[in-house]
């Protein structure tokens, strides 16, 4: 592809920048984008707007471009197609009276694309015969331009919808599931203690039984009985638990998380 040096139509006051492609001329907006990094008001605008998370801020960007360049290099590069689709389907709608159907075209040009070029219209020195044209040029290059000014913080509604968010969910469901897994062990651990404590109680009981007869036999039996009973409470069995959300009895898993875990004698399988 050859590009040749840009002119301008000098058929009228506010020139219209045209750009020859391999021999043609062609209206063109400039959408390069000088300043990508969105500011801090940017990205606190953002975050507000989302409900992002605290740390979503300059620092956080900066972090992201060190440690993962190409997903950077991914989001900002989607805003900018993102971009670029929205101004070929504007160029349909405000140019559809001089260039109806497949006639138009709306492409982009450059090293890095930051040219946004029309194919279709009639020719720019021409336009003075078609009512509307120029006016309607000017809006698509201002909307353009508009959307060059608001990449930056494009980029930023990006990043914070796309990747911070998800992050600090991800991030925070896994501290959550981590504390429920604790406050589970705690639980079984707790349990644990009681019933070991129970059956000591049972075995002091009998170890006492040679020794007595007549009523205090029966009561050694009978505290002994109430021993046991309590180790069964203390540690269920048949039972199955989620490690996240706690017993679940008699559900075969846990209708929150599907998660099963089949307690049976104080053995967890």
């Amino acid at each position: 592809m050859t590009l040749e040096p840009l002119r301008e139509s000098a058929n009228r006051a506010g020139a219209v920048t045209l750009r020859r492609e391999n021999g043609r001329t062609y209206p063109a907006v400039c959408v390069k984008v000088h300043t990508g990094f969105p500011s801090a008001e940017e990205i606190s605008s953002v975050r507000a707007e989302l409900d992002g998370p605290a740390d979503f801020d300059t620092a956080w960007i900066e972090a992201l471009q060190r440690e993962e360049p190409s997903v950077c290099d991914d989001s900002f590069a989607e805003v900018c197609h993102q971009g670029f689709q929205r101004a070929e389907e504007r160029s349909r709608e405000i140019f559809a009276a001089w260039a109806p159907g497949e006639r138009l075209e709306c492409f982009s040009a450059g090293r890095s694309g930051g040219w946004v070029i029309v194919d279709g219209l009639p020719d720019v020195d021409d336009w003075s015969e078609h009512p509307g044209l120029r006016e309607a040029w000017d809006t698509f290059a201002a909307e353009c331009k508009a959307a060059v000014a608001d990449i930056p913080r494009a980029w930023a509604w990006d990043l914070c919808a796309n990747l911070a968010i998800p992050r600090a969910e991800d991030k925070a469901r896994e501290v959550a599931e981590a504390q429920a897994r604790a406050e589970a062990t705690a639980r079984e651990d707790s349990a644990r203690f009681a019933m070991e404590a129970a059956l000591r109680d049972c075995i002091q009981s009998l170890q006492r039984l040679p020794d007595t007869e007549g009523a205090w036999r029966a009561t050694c039996i009978g505290q002994a009985m109430t021993a046991l009973r309590k180790a069964r409470e203390a540690w269920p069995q048949g039972r199955r638990t989620c490690a996240l959300h706690g017993e679940i009895t008699p559900c075969h898993s846990c209708p929150q998380c599907g998660n099963a875990l089949h307690v049976t004698d104080g053995v967890t399988s």
